[in-house]
Parts: structure tokens; sequence; C-alpha cells
């Protein structure tokens, strides 16, 4: 009888183990816990993944608004967009050289000029303008400087082998191609097209100038289509000229400084037209 009480007595026991275990509180407590940490991590990934959709295409309609903005603003002011085809084409044919009866040579390079210019050379020449500034950066073992002038005018040419150096810019509409050529002459040499300047440099100014001499040029080669990047083209123009492995930079000097004299700026565009590379 004993027996059987206790056997009772130890399934009893089990049994009341059992229903502890499965109704312990803890256990469904840390179920609870673990169910909600799971459900705040998707509720927050959905809400990232959102954040994240609906930025994109926030950014892609400011975009889109800011594209027609631009082209309204455009389209009202009369400047088209970046076109090379929008620029007027200019013409580049070539024209007979005028004939002088003194001439400068250097390797493949000559250039024509009239009686009453004089012919300076830097290594030679005592007063050449501005030799201080220039003879350090052009050796004559290597380069060659010279200038020609006329009164108070001097157009400087240095020569130098091609080094990796340039200088130029590119014209990305209208507006700014023609605040180039406002204060410029075309000149013709061979094939191509060129801008020579109307403003000369004063002498002291560019001794004491910080900058250099290819921030100095006064004639820019014009390239109806320079590549900026691969595939992608503007008109644009070159202030230090690349021919034949050298390098041509032309800077226009004087005392004082100020714009060129009309008859002299056109006598200036015969001589570069002289030119032979």
């Amino acid at each position: 009888m004993n027996d059987a009480n206790g056997i009772q007595k130890q399934e009893n026991n089990n049994s009341e183990t059992r229903d502890t275990q499965i109704n312990s509180p803890e256990k469904n407590t840390n179920k609870s816990r673990k169910g909600r940490k799971n459900l705040t991590i998707v509720i927050l990934s959905m809400l990232v993944l959102t954040i994240l959709v609906a930025g994109y295409f926030l950014y892609q309609d400011w975009q889109i608004t800011m594209r027609k903005a631009r082209q309204n603003m455009e389209l009202a002011s009369g400047t088209p967009t970046p076109d090379i085809t929008a620029i007027p084409t200019i013409d580049i044919s070539p024209k007979t050289p005028t004939n002088f009866p003194n001439s400068f040579t250097y390797n493949n390079f000559t250039v024509s000029y009239p009686d009453d210019w004089h012919l300076l050379d830097a290594s030679t020449d005592e007063n050449f303008p501005i030799s201080r500034r220039l003879t350090p950066l052009y050796p004559a073992d290597s380069s060659k400087v010279i200038a020609l002038q006329k009164d108070d005018v001097n157009l400087i040419l240095t020569i130098q082998e091609v080094d990796g150096s340039s200088a130029g810019g590119i014209f990305f509409d209208n507006k700014e191609y023609n605040e180039y050529v406002s204060n410029r002459d075309v000149v013709h040499i061979g094939n191509s097209t060129f801008y020579l300047s109307r403003n000369i440099h004063s002498a002291s100014a560019l001794v004491d100038s910080h900058g250099g001499p290819y921030t100095w040029s006064a004639l820019s080669e014009y390239f109806p289509n320079k590549e900026t990047r691969p595939g992608t083209f503007f008109k644009g123009y070159n202030d230090v000229i690349t021919r034949n492995g050298y390098l041509y930079n032309f800077i226009l000097v004087s005392e004082n400084g100020g714009q060129t004299d009309s008859e002299i700026q056109n006598e200036m565009v015969s001589i570069l037209e002289s030119i032979e590379w």
C-alpha cells in the first residue's frame, strides 16, 4: 500500500515538475523578448531600406528639376547649352603670306618681318626686354628667345623643346567665346586659326609678376574640337603652341603696357601669318 502511495506521489511530483517547466514565466518571458528583438530588427531594416529607396528617387527628381531649371534659364537669357555646334564656325582657309624682306629661322621655324621692325636676340642683345626674367628660364644652349621690335612694342617669341607643359582652355557657350574674341584679332597660319591679343603687358609688371611666361601668352591657337576627356569635345584654345617637337610662346611687351595701336596690330598679324613651321 505504501508502495502504491509512493508511486502515485512520485507521478504527481513528476507531473507538477512538467507543468512547472512548461508554464515557467521566465521561459515565456525570454521567448517574448527574443520575438520582440527579432521584430525590431526586421522593422528597422525595412525602415532603412525604405529611406534609402525614397532618398534615391528624391535625388533623381532633384537632378531632373535642376536640369530643367537650368535649361529654362538658358532659354530665357538666350544662352545655349554647351554645344560645339553652337559657336560660329571660323574660316580657317589658308591665306597667302605677305612677303617681307627680312626673316628669322630656327630649326624648322621661319618668320618674316618688314624693314621697320628690328630683330633682337636675348642671348646677344643687352637691352632685350625683360631679359632678367626670361634668360634664366630659357638657356641659350637648349632654347631660343627673340623679339621683333617697333617703336615701344616688342613681339617676343620663346622656343623650347616640348617638355609636357601646356596652357589653354575651352568655351562652354557663346558668351565665353564672345568675351574671348572681343579683344583679339584672327590670325591664319597655314591651315590653323589663331587669336592675337590687343593688350600689351607692361615690362615692369612682368618682371615683378609671380606668374610665368605661359600666363603672358598673346597668341593662342584655336581648336574647333578640343577633347577635355575621352569622348567629350568643346571648342577651345591653347596658349602655348606645339609644332614638330617644340613649344612656341608669343608675348607682347612695352614699357608702359596698354592696347596696341591698330596699325602696329595689323602689321603684327601680317608678320605672324608669314610663319612657316
